[in-house]
C-alpha cells in the first residue's frame, strides 16, 4: 500500500452554466477540507454563454490551488468525460468527485482520506445508510435512486447502500488497471464502482448529507438517463451472477 498521506488529494468537479454556485462551493472547499489539495475544475462543454470558467479564473489569482482543465476538442463532452478527464490529471494519492452545485457534505472529505490512508481503495458518501441523509431534489429522481441502490445492496450484499452518489472517494492507484469507462453520464459513477469491485477492491462507506440545489438548473434528465443506467444495472447483475461461478468479468460496452 502506498502511503498517501502526504500526498495530494485532488477535488474533481466537472462544471456547465454553474456560474451561480462555483464560488460558493470553492469558498466552502475552502472552509471545510483541511487534507493538502488541489481543486480541479474541469470544463463540460462550456457555451460562449456560460461564464464558469471567468468566474474561476478571477477566484483563481488568489488561490493558487485551482485548476482549470478546458475540454479537449477531439473530446466529447458530458459528464463522464469531466470526470474521467480530471482522474487522468491526477497522478497519485487520492481522488474525490464533489459536485459544482454544493449539494455535497464537504465535511466529511477528511475523513473519506483518512480511511483511505487506512488502507481502503474506495469510500462512498451515503445517503441512505444509517446517519446520512438525501434532502430535496426532484421527488421521483429520488424514488429511482432509493431504489437502485437499495436493490442492489440488498441482491449483492455490497459495503455500501449508496453506489449511484457521485460523491465517492478513490485510491488513485486503483485506475491504473482499470477499463476506460464507456458511459457517457452519471451513471460513471457505478460503472467504475463496480469496475473496482468485482476486481477485489476493499471498500467501505461513511454517511452524507445530499442536499438539493437551491441555485441554477439540474444537469440530471432522468428520461434522459434512464437507458444508460438499465445497461449498467444489467451488466452489473450479469457479472455479479459469473462471480458466484468464479468466471471473470465481463467489460461493460454496448451490449451487455
Amino acid at each position: 500500500m502506498k502511503d498517501v498521506k502526504d500526498l495530494p488529494l485532488a477535488i474533481i468537479i466537472p462544471v456547465r452554466k454553474e456560474e451561480e454556485t462555483i464560488i460558493d462551493t470553492l469558498e466552502l472547499i475552502k472552509k471545510s477540507v483541511h487534507t493538502k489539495y488541489v481543486v480541479l475544475v474541469v470544463d463540460d462543454m462550456i457555451t460562449s454563454s456560460d461564464k464558469t470558467i471567468d468566474r474561476v479564473k478571477r477566484y483563481q489569482k488568489k488561490n493558487r490551488n485551482i485548476r482549470i482543465l478546458k475540454k479537449l476538442i477531439h473530446h466529447a463532452s458530458g459528464f463522464s468525460f469531466a470526470v474521467w478527464r480530471g482522474i487522468q490529471e491526477a497522478h497519485q494519492g487520492a481522488i474525490v468527485i464533489v459536485m459544482a452545485d454544493g449539494c455535497d457534505d464537504l465535511n466529511i472529505i477528511d475523513r473519506m482520506f483518512e480511511k483511505i490512508f487506512s488502507g481502503y481503495d474506495i469510500v462512498c458518501g451515503s445517503r441512505y445508510m444509517k446517519g446520512g441523509k438525501k434532502i430535496g431534489g426532484p421527488k421521483i429522481q429520488g424514488f429511482f435512486s432509493f431504489i437502485v441502490n437499495i436493490s442492489l445492496s440488498f441482491l449483492l450484499r455490497l459495503p455500501t447502500k449508496d453506489v449511484s452518489n457521485a460523491f465517492k472517494m478513490y485510491r488513485r492507484d486503483i485506475f491504473n488497471t482499470m477499463p476506460r469507462p464507456t458511459s457517457t453520464g452519471f451513471e460513471i459513477s457505478m460503472e467504475i464502482f463496480f469496475n473496482a469491485y468485482f476486481r477485489g477492491a476493499k471498500i467501505t462507506e461513511t454517511p452524507t448529507t445530499w442536499i438539493g440545489r437551491s441555485k441554477g438548473e439540474s444537469k440530471f434528465k432522468l428520461i434522459e438517463r434512464a437507458p444508460g443506467y438499465v445497461r449498467i444495472y444489467l451488466w452489473i447483475l450479469a457479472n455479479a451472477i459469473r462471480q458466484l461461478f468464479h468466471m471473470s468479468v465481463i467489460p461493460l460496452s454496448g451490449n451487455v
